[in-house]
């Protein structure tokens, strides 16, 4: 299922009123482009992604069907926007869950290219 997505749904991009910054990349998507790139964020690793993911499911249905190919596709992304904004620390934060996801879904050759890489520029 297509729902409209933010695009770039960061935490830095919702204010505490829930009002959204930063609209431009506003698109027809999976709902788990903006819940990846939402719930993978390092500043929401204390929450539980799981009663996130119920609560949101209580609003709209949600299959599985995306989750993984958004979880790579997010952790990249973030990846290569922290190695250009130069901040080492969150691209690090970025490609070790890229390099998590990779080995748990055994994307090897996927991996250890993302892992050469990376490493070149970290």
């Amino acid at each position: 299922e297509l729902v409209t997505c933010h695009g770039d749904l960061y935490p830095t991009n919702v204010l505490q009123d829930g009002r959204l910054l930063d609209l431009e990349k506003i698109s027809k998507a999976s709902p788990w482009l903006d819940l990846e790139t939402l719930l993978g964020a390092p500043q929401m690793q204390g929450i539980n992604t799981e009663m996130a993911l119920k609560a949101y499911t209580e609003k709209r249905p949600l299959t599985q069907e995306g989750r993984l190919f958004y979880r790579v596709h997010t952790s990249f992304c973030q990846t290569g926007s922290f190695l250009e904004k130069k901040d080492f620390q969150t691209a690090k934060y970025f490609q070790e869950r890229a390099m998590i996801t990779l080995a748990e879904c055994k994307e090897n050759t996927l991996r250890e290219k993302f892992k050469a890489y990376t490493q070149e520029k970290l």
